[in-house]
């Protein structure tokens, strides 16, 4: 994982917080300031989309996240990062190889779903309730960038694709988990956004950024605003980060004037940090809100 960032504060936890182990404020600083620990879990689950058929001993007490795009990239550093802060992690993704190398590695549950497909995300969801405990703790992070170009260059059933991983795929698994969460009254919701939501397109734009990444996105901070005001009064908080500009590979084709510049690119697991901080409950009073992990002071939002 990446540098630690050091605080003297350790994150608030609300009284309706999702129960975490007992070294996870030790570990925080809304990083991983401690000892990690890894649990290999075990149980039958018999024929399923999961991709490994055992998964962990359920601990009591211990919470619950479901992370997807989870097989590479940020998702993988924030599933990771879960994982050793105590939480039984579900790492979802359409490739079940990497899946189950980060299943060795670090000790997720695997589980293979397409975040587009309705009934595959609803089958999942309610297995992982049943079989390993209610979700507190979604991460909507699968997405894809789509290909460089200006608009009316682009296939239109390709350009579509791009828009239903990132909007599409964030609303059904936000779907899927809502019921159980608003029945619990407890939950938290993070929907990985960009800053190609927001930020403004220059005079000279040369549309290396697909047009329907940038609407997605837009779209999603919307999404985030409507979903935290409908359910905020039942405990629930939503929040839009912005990872910052990762190395990842689905953006090779978009920058690669900078590929090879060190300083261009924020760490993953800085998104990771950020989830986690979010996840302990100290940025709760920021609900709604789209931060970005390079640029936002959110250890000062958190009161660290």
């Amino acid at each position: 994982m990446g540098a630690i960032h050091e605080t003297k504060t350790a994150c608030s936890h609300g009284v309706d917080s999702p129960p975490n182990p007992a070294s996870l404020f030790e570990q925080l600083g809304c990083g991983e300031a401690g000892r990690s620990q890894r649990r290999t879990f075990r149980a039958s689950l018999g024929s399923s989309c999961f991709t490994s058929s055992r998964f962990g001993s359920v601990v009591i007490g211990e919470p619950v996240a479901f992370v997807t795009g989870a097989s590479e990239g940020i998702g993988r550093a924030v599933a990771t990062h879960l994982v050793r802060l105590g939480y039984r992690t579900v790492a979802a993704a359409r490739s079940s190889r990497r899946l189950d190398e980060l299943a060795t590695e670090a000790g997720v549950i695997p589980v293979t779903v397409d975040v587009v497909d309705e009934q595959t995300v609803t089958r999942t969801v309610n297995r992982v309730e049943s079989e390993i405990g209610p979700i507190d703790l979604l991460v909507n992070n699968a997405g894809i960038a789509g290909h460089s170009g200006v608009s009316w260059e682009q296939e239109p059933l390709e350009w579509w694709e791009v828009v239903e991983v990132s909007l599409r795929g964030t609303f059904l698994c936000s779907h899927a988990v809502l019921l159980e969460m608003i029945r619990r009254k407890r939950g938290r919701i993070v929907n990985l956004s960009s800053g190609a939501a927001a930020n403004p397109i220059p005079d000279d734009y040369n549309a290396r950024i697909n047009s329907a990444y940038m609407a997605s996105k837009a779209a999603v901070n919307r999404f985030t605003e409507a979903l935290a005001a409908e359910a905020g009064s039942f405990g629930v908080t939503v929040f839009a980060i912005s990872p910052g500009r990762v190395k990842t590979k689905m953006w090779r084709e978009a920058v690669v004037e900078d590929w090879d510049e060190p300083n261009a690119w924020s760490a993953p697991e800085l998104a990771a940090e950020l989830v986690a901080c979010i996840a302990s409950g100290a940025l709760d009073d920021h609900s709604g809100q789209f931060i970005h992990a390079a640029y936002d002071d959110w250890r000062t939002m958190a009161g660290l």
